[in-house]
């Protein structure tokens, strides 16, 4: 099931092989990134793994059901607040684990790894005065500027130079606009100040080891859907896993 899931809707970008050379793709961001993901390879970009590692499978799951959002070419203007990838969510829960087994089978580093390891984002700390002026220092310091300004707009003097490991020209990324941190969040890179649906989210894991004991190392760190969980959605998640609909 998961083989012709991945036909139907991920083929035409991701290619009959995954290795990210569909015939649609190029079309969503011309001669620019991002580009579709080359499942075969080692690089994923939005995991809660340290650089290098690959994703786990609640990761995988965050993507498809979330899409990926950036500014493309005309495909994307549709695609709801501009997404090279689109969302997923309408798809059952079921569906989404069966494709996602499917694209983990064309790499063996998904099933050759013994222990995931994770990096845990620590919550907000409190804003303040002080916080801010040495924020704005590190913010300096750190050079952030060269690419995002001054003033955190993606205007900065080196943004036009930018380039990814495939050597495809990347933009820097606007800090003022809200959707840039609300995709963050959604990537569980970003803690959100609202710890209800964190909690939720810590609930659902340990329900899902309960139902699965294999699943522990794969599902940690606790962010099993984006930070505004929908507490329906980590409902099918346990149900679907718990009957054998994932791994």
């Amino acid at each position: 099931m998961g083989r012709d899931i991945f036909a139907m809707a991920c083929v035409p970008c991701h290619g009959v092989a995954g290795k990210g050379d569909g015939s649609v793709g190029p079309m969503l961001a011309p001669r620019r990134a991002p580009q579709p993901r080359d499942f075969t390879s080692a690089e994923f970009k939005f995991r809660s793994t340290p650089s290098g590692q690959l994703p786990t499978t609640t990761d995988l799951f965050r993507t498809l059901t979330e899409g990926v959002r950036s500014s493309g070419g005309p495909m994307t203007v549709g695609l709801r607040g501009h997404r090279v990838m689109p969302s997923f969510r309408h798809m059952p829960v079921g569906q989404r684990l069966e494709v996602l087994e499917y694209v983990k089978s064309l790499n063996r580093g998904f099933w050759e790894r013994d222990v995931v390891e994770t990096v845990r984002v620590p919550p907000p700390a409190t804003l303040t005065p002080e916080r801010l002026t040495r924020g704005k220092q590190l913010y300096a310091d750190a050079e952030c500027l060269a690419c995002h300004g001054e003033r955190g707009r993606g205007d900065g003097p080196a943004a036009p130079t930018l380039k990814d490991n495939s050597n495809l020209p990347i933009a820097a990324t606007d800090l003022t606009r809200p959707s840039a941190s609300r995709t963050a969040r959604a990537r569980g890179r970003v803690s959100d100040a609202r710890d209800g649906p964190r909690r939720h989210a810590d609930a659902v894991v340990r329900r899902l080891i309960g139902a699965r004991p294999s699943l522990g190392s794969r599902l940690l760190p606790a962010v099993v859907l984006e930070q505004r969980s929908e507490r329906g959605e980590c409902n099918a998640l346990v149900r679907a896993i718990a009957q054998g609909g994932g791994s």
